[in-house]
């Protein structure tokens, strides 16, 4: 069976929900969050969401690839509210052009877009 997926939603490791989700609401512009009982919740930015889980133990962050039309608008938004990039957007031998970030308890997410030609 092909094209049954709908869409997916990244689950991070966090140490405080409610934290992580005021990182991305008031530092990467998501919206329409939700919090279930303080240890899972969830935020979106256009069509994708992220979730949260408030993790028991040691954190092992995960990365998130995030395709956006504009890599350097993007890096642009992500400075301007104050957060560190990992580095500057750069093209990529993989034919697309990005840059990282970390959140609060380190998760990578990587901003890209197709290099212009």
């Amino acid at each position: 069976m092909k094209d049954f997926i709908k869409g997916a939603a990244p689950v991070l490791p966090c140490k405080d929900v409610d934290a992580s989700i005021e990182f991305y609401k008031s530092k990467l512009g998501f919206d329409k969050t939700w919090v279930h009982q303080g240890f899972y919740g969830g935020a979106y930015n256009g069509n994708s969401e992220f979730h949260f889980y408030k993790s028991q133990g040691e954190i092992h962050p995960i990365m998130v690839y995030c395709f956006v039309d504009n890599a350097d608008e993007v890096f642009e938004f992500v400075k301007s509210n104050g957060i560190e990039t990992t580095n500057e957007p750069c093209d990529q031998v993989y034919g697309l052009r990005d840059f990282n970030i970390k959140d609060l308890d380190g998760n990578t997410i990587c901003f890209g877009s197709e290099i212009k030609k």
